[in-house]
């Protein structure tokens, strides 16, 4: 049994980076698992969204690719964004722009629906109380 502690075994660099970014998946999968029970949104606490951005931007950038191919809001994609920045470059950030240019302006057209609804809603309550 002493003979297996004593043998050495040098790791290819291919090796230790397949390693190192199961670790990361792993990590990211952690956040992953909590953001999904606790959405990330405008209103998703402070103290929480300062911790995460704390963490590598490979795991940041991880955690939120599948956010965003998942569960996408504005907060996801501001966030996913500045992790493509800080993983890769921002022309790599310019291009993934430029290819979800078409699902944001959608993404902004269904919102601005959803905000007048919400608005004539409103002003029907406020109307109905004030001629009673």
């Amino acid at each position: 049994m002493e003979h297996i502690l004593n043998i050495q075994r040098s790791f290819s660099d291919d090796e230790l980076n397949q390693v190192k970014d199961g670790l990361f998946d792993l990590y990211a999968y952690l956040f992953i698992d909590y953001f999904l029970k606790y959405p990330m949104n405008l209103l998703s606490p402070a103290q929480v969204m300062g911790d995460f951005s704390l963490l590598p931007p490979i795991i940041r950038y991880k955690t939120l690719q599948y956010l965003y191919d998942n569960e996408a809001n504005l907060q996801i994609a501001n966030r996913y964004c500045l992790s493509i920045i800080k993983t890769y470059d921002k022309p790599t950030a310019f291009r993934w722009l430029e290819e979800e240019r078409k699902g944001f302006i959608r993404y902004i057209i269904q919102l601005k629906k959803k905000l007048r609804n919400i608005i004539l809603i409103e002003e029907f309550k406020f109307l109905q109380l004030k001629f009673k």
